[in-house]
């Protein structure tokens, strides 16, 4: 993890976790990765496997897969730091025994964790690996954000757009934002928690009307010191007064321990 990361250890028990249920050689074991493998795997870290059941479709039989984390963001943070939503985007790699060719699969995770005793420990798996189902048509402006060389997206938020759900304001800022930086986004609305965090409030990445930035120009936003955070805050100001990023810098943005690690661009 970087350094500036709040909580560090609730990030990297999220992706331990992940890449310990998803990493498998199902050629030592008879070339079957099975059920009670994964939770074996898991067990034997001290884990819990009941919140891995909806990663078992992710381990088809006879194949062997290995998991990439792009990157850990925060999708909520009580302020107690007791209880997160960590979103993970990350690349699995998966090759049936006896071949050669390679099938990846962009997914994003929303993994819940809790801290028990002096420990972060995973209760839930929230997994969007599919394309969301077609809704309507795309619009010119998500299709421009989809074919932009500097908006580089994962899976998740390449079919929210192409779902046509996507408020085009959104698709419109991310297009004014990329004239001058190379943005990695984390979630437009698929993985992203369906409340803001803890509370019962519906999210506008729900609603279609926000976008996460957790990268700009190859920097990671939780590298304060280097990355253009500040910049691309000022800039979303011009369109939007729901930026939030690691510091809050005039009417319209807000931070707090979720948003030092990316930049969310969102609209009412």
């Amino acid at each position: 993890m970087m350094e500036g990361e709040v909580e560090p250890a609730c990030k990297q028990a999220a992706v331990d976790y992940l890449q310990t249920a998803l990493s498998a050689d199902p050629g030592i074991k008879g070339g079957e990765a099975s059920a009670p493998d994964l939770a074996a795997r898991l067990a034997a870290r001290g884990m819990d496997a009941r919140p891995a059941g909806t990663l078992q479709a992710m381990l088809p039989r006879g194949e062997a897969s290995a998991l990439e984390v792009v990157y850990p963001q925060y999708g909520g943070l009580t302020a107690s730091l007791t209880d997160a939503s960590v979103m993970l985007v990350a690349n699995q790699y998966r090759v049936a025994v006896g071949r050669r060719d390679v099938e990846t699969l962009s997914s994003t995770f929303d993994v819940r964790l809790q801290r028990q005793a002096k420990a972060w420990a995973v209760t839930e798996v929230i997994p969007v690996s599919s394309p969301a189902a077609v809704a309507g048509t795309p619009s010119p402006a998500a299709m421009s954000v989809l074919a932009h060389p500097g908006i580089l997206l994962p899976g998740a938020a390449r079919a929210d757009l192409l779902s046509g759900a996507i408020d085009d304001r959104v698709s419109e800022a991310l297009l004014a934002l990329a004239q001058r930086w190379k943005l990695h986004v984390q979630v437009i609305r698929s993985g992203h928690p369906i409340n803001v965090f803890a509370t019962d409030r519906v999210s506008n990445h729900t609603r279609g009307r926000a976008v996460d930035i957790w990268s700009i120009d190859d920097v990671p936003v939780i590298d304060h010191s280097t990355s253009a955070w500040r910049s691309v805050m000022q800039a979303a100001l011009q369109v939007s007064r729901e930026v939030g990023g690691p510091q809050k810098i005039g009417a319209g943005s807000f931070t707090d321990h979720v948003h030092q690690d990316h930049v969310h661009v969102g609209f009412d």
